[in-house]
């Protein structure tokens, strides 16, 4: 059945959603192979947006348009922040002739992955042998999709589909124990897309010094000071060494970003009470995940290995981040919000009334904080044109256009 509806969601997403329902009905839960076609469906949501105003989508299309009647090498020459693997995609993006070919394939990649370690995490703790097995797929899947503003996902492209490679790779090589090809290449290729990339890099290489210490929750507090000191001693080395170069690009950023408290988009923030409750809300919602992290989920160390320390380490990250105001924090909370199966599946499997009673309380208000991002996204996105892109959508034309946009690379 799995495959069947993918294959339909690869030629009509439209048509694969009453599909889905009635293979929710049928079979008992849904395991990691219903990933792709939930991950089409929101690909082909992203390859109807057509972007307004300052978000980041409308620049990126810019850029891709530019590259048209440009070559590849002309790109690549003119690259001065060593991000090859950005401008290749643009690259060919731009030789489709389709700019939305660029946030279908990032969207579709990051969802893709929500749900399959969303299914795969539900399945590995075995609670499809619970009573109430609909109902927990139900929450911990919904939970996992409903504190990232989809908005956001497909207008980032570049940081979020990094990030993402990451933390797929960290599955994949913690818990399903692959660590081939496949799983070096989604390690490697961050690099070249986002620089702040290095971030989850360095902590999956400082894995086994982090573990779950208490002590690294210091880091949250004291988060400006080690970027501030990095800064002051790269600032003052002269490389053109690659790692230095990276390195130097990462920390600043990270600078630049805790440093801009005002002015633009610095002053919106600090003047908006909704960007208050919204930063408090998830100040709240991570502490939670720390909590479950330290106490519940090792508990799961048999299906789970050592990922749990990977989503503390970054947890804290995200904690530290608070103090930029601009919200650059959101990546880091993505990828333990999508990688959120793990936490909530291991506290509905493991814990004690005080963990569920806490459980409760993060899926209930997951639906007022999803209800507030669906209507904050069709303020920017036409629901007409929306629509209209959505049922004439099919994968098979994007496989075409890029079929296509490969041979004008390779000639």
């Amino acid at each position: 059945m799995a495959f069947f509806v993918g294959f339909v969601s690869f030629f009509s997403p439209l048509v694969s959603v009453p599909l889905l329902v009635y293979s929710f009905w049928k079979v008992k839960w849904f395991d990691k192979k219903y990933a792709f076609p939930f991950a089409m469906i929101y690909g082909a949501v992203a390859y109807s947006v057509h972007p307004t105003g300052e978000i980041d989508l409308v620049r990126y299309f810019a850029i891709i348009e530019q590259m048209e009647g440009q070559s590849l090498a002309h790109v690549l020459l003119n690259n001065y922040d060593l991000l090859y693997v950005r401008d290749i995609l643009f690259y060919l993006v731009a030789r489709t002739g389709d700019v939305h070919i660029l946030p279908f394939i990032t969207t579709t990649f990051v969802y893709f992955v929500v749900f399959y370690v969303s299914f795969d995490s539900f399945t590995r703790l075995k609670l499809y042998e619970s009573r109430y097995a609909k109902q927990y797929q139900l929450l911990i899947t919904f939970f996992s999709i409903s504190l990232i503003w989809t908005l956001n996902v497909i207008s980032n492209v570049r940081n979020i589909l990094a990030f993402m490679m990451i933390a797929f790779a960290c599955y994949r090589e913690l818990c399903e124990k692959k660590k081939g090809l496949f799983t070096w290449f989604l390690y490697i290729v961050p690099i070249g897309l986002h620089v702040s990339a290095v971030v989850l890099l360095l902590i999956r290489i400082l894995l086994p010094v982090i573990q779950k210490r208490k002590f690294f929750l210091l880091g949250a507090i004291a988060f400006p000071i080690p970027v501030e000191f990095a800064y002051q001693i790269l600032s003052r080395i002269n490389n053109n060494n690659v790692i230095v170069v990276i390195l130097k690009n990462m920390v600043n950023k990270a600078h630049y970003y805790l440093n801009w408290n005002s002015g633009g988009w610095a002053d919106v923030v600090n003047n908006s009470i909704k960007s208050y409750l919204e930063r408090t809300y998830i100040a709240v919602v991570f502490v939670c995940f720390i909590l479950l992290l330290i106490y519940v989920v090792p508990k799961a160390n048999r299906e789970f290995s050592k990922i749990d320390s990977f989503l503390y380490a970054v947890s804290v990250v995200t904690l530290g981040c608070l103090y930029i105001t601009t919200g650059a924090l959101w990546r880091f909370e993505a990828v333990v919000v999508f990688l959120s199966g793990i936490i909530t599946a291991s506290a509905i499997k493991y814990g004690n009334k005080k963990v569920h009673l806490l459980i409760t309380f993060l899926f209930a208000s997951s639906f007022v904080y999803f209800g507030y991002n669906f209507v904050r996204f069709f303020a920017y996105v036409s629901v007409k044109d929306l629509f209209n892109e959505f049922v004439l959508f099919s994968g098979a034309g994007v496989l075409i256009k890029l079929i296509g946009g490969i041979i004008g690379v390779i000639g």
